[in-house]
């Protein structure tokens, strides 16, 4: 039980460092962004022997999280029985290749439909080193959506207070209004629901001013009006774009 604690709060990220014997490189999935190997030669029960090319890259493979890190960093202490050229030739070596024993069974898919929905199930059979030699493509994906879904988690939770000082009237908000009012250019036709605008308007200048982005829009009543973030009830809707002459003669965007 203490051994799953750990193993789930290192991967919630609520502990930062752990200090394990080899086998934690076997089994468990504690990927890490760093790894740090105290010594390069173990004890056989008869005398202490290098560590093999395929126990080191089975130690260092912990490095680095599969669809979450670019790179994974793994550092081996200072050793004075152990040249830099040992060193070297353990982490330079090819002669193996690790390859999943992965073996689906009986006992496994009951346990799969026991303790997890379909979905999780499927999410974990496709984060598993068989499935990266299989097609990692599928892996990293996984890893991505997983990183997302608690990302997603994470200002769900934040979000209730920032999202009610922070909004419009009909729910969208101060930042996300000032985003989609400055991706807008001059000879956009865009659907508005605003408090001085609802319907179609032609974007005919931007410019960026203390307050926020200000659009001068005309409307098709030939009504020349001013729109900002505050003004909106919803997004704006981007249609078409037009080329009129007399943009031409329009002040650039300000930034």
């Amino acid at each position: 039980m203490f051994k799953e604690a750990v193993e789930e709060c290192f991967v919630k990220g609520l502990v930062k460092v752990v200090f394990a014997t080899e086998t934690l490189a076997v089994g468990i999935n504690m990927p890490a962004r760093a790894v740090v190997i105290e010594k390069l030669t173990k004890y056989t029960g008869d005398h202490h022997q290098l560590l093999r090319a395929s126990e080191f890259t089975q130690l260092t493979g912990r490095a680095g999280r599969r669809g979450l890190d670019d790179i994974g960093h793994a550092i081996s202490l200072w050793n004075p029985f152990v040249t830099f050229e040992q060193v070297a030739g353990l982490a330079l070596s090819k002669s193996f290749r690790l390859t999943s024993a992965f073996r689906p069974t009986f006992n496994m898919a009951v346990n799969m439909v026991r303790n997890h929905s379909e979905d999780g199930a499927h999410h974990i059979l496709n984060l598993s080193f068989a499935q990266f030699q299989a097609d990692r493509d599928v892996v990293t994906s996984e890893a991505l959506l997983e990183k997302k879904r608690r990302e997603l988690a994470l200002l769900e939770r934040s979000a209730p207070l920032e999202y009610e000082a922070e909004s419009t009237p009909t729910g969208a908000s101060s930042v996300e209004a000032e985003i989609a009012l400055r991706a807008l250019r001059p000879g956009d036709v865009v659907m508005f629901d605003a408090s001085n605008i609802r319907g179609r308007g032609l974007v005919l200048s931007t410019a960026a001013r203390r307050a926020g982005i200000r659009l001068t829009v005309l409307t098709p009543s030939k009504k020349t009006l001013e729109v900002m973030a505050k003004d909106l009830r919803s997004l704006p809707l981007k249609g078409a774009h037009v080329d009129y002459p007399f943009l031409l003669n329009q002040p650039e965007q300000n930034s």
